[in-house]
Formats: structure tokens, sequence, C-alpha cells
């Protein structure tokens, strides 16, 4: 048993330790080091010296080759020449997917009745889950889709509606809200710093909101719109083609029509009477990355 624990910690250190990667220069030397960033003009690496690490930069023109762990390698026909192949072929794309819990600072149906603030509390917290393929047009600009969806937004409660006649019917009051959003997004990443990356995202896409609602009846709310999505993290790197990060999203929408749907009845009622009109969500999880 003890072996068997051993073996398993030698391998996950194993798979933490990155390789060294390479740099030739234009002279003939060799660099062994890990290789922070690549420029247009430059390339920033990290060496371990005996007294400690060693950080340097070197001009692209000086370079004949190089080599990162994962990577292709790369050689510089015309040295002294902007480089035009930071990143090969094989290293363009990364898929992200990310889960993680969900805040909505607003949207909320409105009532032709009271409803008490404890009850829309309730229907705050939720979860998010989402995914997103990007294609890297440089070496930290990516361009690419993302789909983010929202559940478990929900609550239920017992009320007693009072008619103007005095009359009074008791039942049900519940709400399921649930948001879907897909978009374009640009990405902008930092150097590796260590192992550690920062990471800032903006998309626009069109945005779905639907609650399965009750009100004595059961209805269902619909509404679409575009909105707008930013995130920001940062990522730890794993090995070099995976990375686990932690990421912070705010999603912003406007409802400006939704529909009710009842039974074969359909009503479409116009923002803000229904109370639909902005849609703000908060999210914070954890996201996977991986290079393809």
């Amino acid at each position: 048993m003890y072996r068997i624990h051993a073996c398993l910690i030698l391998v996950l250190c194993a798979a933490c330790l990155r390789a060294q990667d390479l740099i030739v220069t234009a002279t003939g030397d060799s660099i062994r080091c890990v290789i922070t960033s690549v420029g247009p003009y430059q390339l920033a690496y990290v060496r371990k010296t005996a007294d400690g690490k060693d950080r340097g930069r070197i001009p692209l023109k000086e370079v004949a080759s190089y080599k990162r762990v994962g990577y292709y390698n790369v050689v510089l026909g015309n040295v002294g020449e902007r480089n035009t192949a930071v990143l090969p072929a094989g290293n363009k794309w990364m898929f992200t997917a990310g889960f993680g819990g969900s805040y909505l600072v607003d949207a909320f149906p409105a009532r032709a009745t009271y409803v008490p603030e404890n009850y829309v509390n309730g229907l705050r917290a939720g979860f998010q889950a989402g995914a997103a393929l990007h294609f890297f047009l440089a070496e930290h600009v990516a361009i690419g889709v993302t789909y983010s969806a929202s559940f478990g937004a929900r609550n239920r409660t017992n009320v007693t509606l009072l008619s103007q006649n005095g009359s009074s019917v008791s039942g049900t009051m519940a709400d399921d809200i649930r948001l879907k959003w897909a978009g374009l997004n640009v990405l902008l990443r930092s150097d590796w710093s260590d192992r550690v990356r920062f990471n800032g995202s903006l998309g626009l896409g069109p945005l779905f909101y639907r609650n399965n609602a009750t009100l004595i009846d059961e209805y269902v709310s619909r509404g679409a719109s575009f909105a707008f999505r930013v995130t920001f993290g940062a990522d730890y790197r794993l090995t070099d083609a995976m990375s686990l990060g932690a990421e912070l999203g705010y999603l912003r929408g406007t409802l400006t029509e939704t529909s009710m749907e009842k039974g074969s009845s359909i009503y479409v009622v116009n923002s803000p009477p229904m109370g639909h009109d902005n849609v703000d969500r908060i999210d914070a999880g954890l996201v996977l990355r991986m290079r393809l």
C-alpha cells in the first residue's frame, strides 16, 4: 500500500514538473530555459542559475530557432525580420470548460401582488456552466465563441390572493429562472509569470431568458435580447497544454419584450411593466483550458 502511495505521489510530481525549452542563438549557442512569452521582435525566458532564477530577453534577430515543450520547433528563416511563426498551426486552438456559481443582481418577475424581499433573495443564487473555443491570432490575443448558461435560481412558497370583492384563493407561488447566452468574444492573455497567467475577455451575443413560474396556475415567461459579458481570471499551468484557473464574469442585458405562455394562450407584454427590463448576473467558478 505504501509503495502504491509513493508511486502515485511520484507520478503527480512528475506531471507538475515542466521540461525545459530550448533557444538556439544565431551564433550557435544553446539556452535551456522556460520561454514565458514570444513577441514579434523578442523572446522572454526564465532559467535557473546557481544564484536562483535568471529572467532575460533576447531579440529575435539573434535567434536561429526555438522549441517550446508541447509546441513545434520554430526555425526563423530570415534572422532579424519580424517573427510570423509565433504560434504553429497545431497550437492555435484552445478549448475552455467552466463551472461555478451565479448570482442574479436583477432578473426577477414582477407580480400584481406583494412579493416578500426574502423570497426574491432566495432566487438570486444558482449555478453557471459554460464552454468556449478560441483561435489565437497572436500569442496573447484570441477570438472565439462562448456559451454560458445559468440555472438553479428557484424559490417556492404558499400565497393567498385577495380579490376586490373580498374572495380569496390560496395556492403556490414559484419561480425557476434560467439564462442562456452565446456570443463572439475577444480573449486577452498576459505572459506567464512562473506558472500563473492572467486572462480577460469581452463578448457580445444573444441572451435568452426563461422563467418556469407558478402563481396559483403554472405559466412560462420568456424573453430575448442582446447582452455583453466580461470576464477576468487567472490560470495555473498544469502542463504545457492544460491549465486550471479561477474566473469572474459579469453579464448584462435588457429585455424589451417578454411573453407569458399559459396553456395554449400566449401574451406579449412590453417591459418595464413585466419587471424584466434589466438582466444582471455575476459568475464565479473554475475553468479548465486545453490547447489543441
